[in-house]
């Protein structure tokens, strides 16, 4: 599933964070697959391109932190080359 509705189905761990601390890659990783795994009650896995549309209520989307979190989570889900 590429286009999700609604709010992302998990929090990544230890959000909200408190000021100057940024999750962890493997925090990073861990939500990521979590909200990939969650597309099953819907019917299918959740693309990436949909856990980077996800990272948008978590995470600026004009941050540098955004892309290295979009960064993370496409390395960890195999995407070849997305970028926010």
């Amino acid at each position: 599933m590429v286009i999700p509705a609604g709010k992302p189905p998990c929090k990544p761990s230890g959000y909200p964070w408190q000021a100057g601390v940024q999750a962890t890659e493997q925090d990073i990783v861990s939500w990521a697959e979590q909200v990939r795994a969650a597309g099953w009650d819907k019917g299918q896995d959740y693309a990436p391109e949909a856990v980077c549309y996800f990272a948008r209520y978590f995470w600026d989307i004009n941050s540098q932190e955004y892309r290295r979190v979009v960064g993370v989570i496409s390395k960890a889900l195999h995407v070849p080359e997305y970028t926010a």
